[in-house]
């Protein structure tokens, strides 16, 4: 009777999800490097760092996505939401010149204004000593020592990218000097990827994708730091069209930690008065080795979203939104490392996941499998007590009826007394 309940469980569980199951949204992506290909992307003659600036459209049956990465000013990664038959009109001659005016408005797209768009600007990179070995930064602001992205090398993307699978990667070293946050072999990683349909990312945190996605993981490697107890921290400015609602980070709880053990939460920054913009999710960990694997895995914790004027440089979000001094930003700061995980120095190595989408963020979900396999644990139980009860009732009954005839020849004499 086990296996009976257990093959209607199956049967049904696929039969709900596959055949009732929605058709998955897909999208046909190309993605191409513009710069540092074209001749206006030469490398800057004071310290050979290379403009990168690459493009991935993704096309759907009504609309399209498009993601522009760039290393030009600070590390940036801008999506927009157009109609199908929008393109980019990106004037690279006006995105890299010097003179700041001439950068507003190189950056636009056919066919009307986008009807969502967000830029989110890497800033600065924070190294702060963990006092009280918390993990988070601390409010005294004389313990942070603050990097500039927006000043670096970058090397050539090309060399690093794989536009076939739509990777970009954008790679910093600084030169080594007192206030550089690197030594000659350490750097800073931002690599891309955007996806055409639904899955899960195979590296942890195996963070949840579609065809409204894209990826980055940020590692820092080989960092000099100036602490006996150091740690770092990212901030992120975030930009969007219409951006003068607050944004807000969402702590989203689940009970399925299959993919990420231990794991409950998945934060996302969004817009709460629009459930069609874009967005930011990531889990709250980071990992402190090149070979990710849940034992060296740490937390990770944010400050904000808070509402500021971007200041530094942000070269992409001039050349779409206009002038810094106009614009309302949102900036979060995450920073990487837990209690008694002896700090960053004990690997010289972090790496943290974001995604950053359109639409609605994914929620995790239970898979088939662990669907499959509570319903076994719980069944089986389940079915061994409903039997076993059964049969103590029916012998029971069998056990009244039978006490309950009487033996009619046992008060008369035998015959022939």
């Amino acid at each position: 009777m086990a296996d009976v309940v257990w093959l209607i469980l199956v049967v049904s569980t696929l039969f709900s999800t596959q055949i009732f199951a929605d058709e998955p949204f897909t999208r046909t992506l190309t993605t191409n490097i513009l710069c540092p290909s074209a001749p206006d992307c030469a490398s800057l003659e004071n310290n050979d760092s290379y403009i990168n600036v690459a493009h991935t459209s993704a096309l759907g049956k009504n609309d399209a996505l498009h993601y522009i990465y760039t290393s030009f000013g600070a590390p940036t990664v801008f999506v927009a939401r157009t109609s199908r038959d929008a393109s980019l009109d990106f004037n690279l001659t006006r995105f890299v010149s010097e003179d700041v005016t001439d950068r507003y408005g190189s950056l636009n797209f056919t066919d009307g204004t986008p009807d969502a768009a967000l830029a989110l600007v890497f800033t600065e990179l924070i190294e702060f000593s963990d006092v009280g070995d918390s993990g988070q930064l601390p409010s005294n602001r004389t313990l942070w020592h603050s990097h500039d992205l927006s000043s670096g090398v970058w090397q050539n993307s090309a060399n690093s990218s794989d536009t076939e699978n739509n990777v970009v990667e954008l790679r910093m070293n600084l030169p080594e000097n007192s206030s550089s946050p690197l030594n000659r072999s350490g750097s800073i990683v931002f690599r891309f990827q955007a996806f055409n349909g639904d899955g899960k990312n195979s590296k942890l945190p195996h963070l949840h994708y579609n065809a409204n996605i894209t990826q980055v993981y940020i590692t820092l490697e080989n960092l000099a730091t100036r602490y006996p107890n150091p740690r770092f921290a990212l901030a992120m400015v975030a930009v969007r069209l219409n951006g003068k609602d607050n944004m807000t980070i969402n702590d989203v709880r689940s009970i399925d930690d299959e993919t990420t053990p231990g794991a409950f939460h998945t934060m996302n920054w969004i817009t709460p008065s629009s459930s069609e913009d874009v967005f930011l999710q990531w889990k709250p960990l980071c990992y402190t080795n090149r070979d990710m694997q849940i034992g060296n895995a740490r937390y990770t914790y944010h400050r904000g979203p808070q509402k500021q004027k971007l200041h530094g440089a942000a070269h992409l979000v001039e050349a779409y939104f206009g002038p810094l001094k106009e614009i309302d930003a949102d900036e979060t700061i995450v920073s990487f490392g837990e209690t008694d995980d002896k700090f960053y120095t004990a690997t010289n190595y972090s790496v943290w996941a974001l995604t950053v989408g359109y639409g609605t963020p994914p929620v995790e979900t239970i898979s088939l499998l662990v669907i499959l396999i509570i319903s076994i644990g719980l069944g089986i139980p389940a079915v061994l007590i409903i039997v076993g009860g059964l049969y103590v009732i029916v012998q029971r009954y069998r056990r009244r009826r039978s006490s309950g005839y009487a033996d009619l020849t046992s008060s008369y004499p035998p015959i022939g007394t």
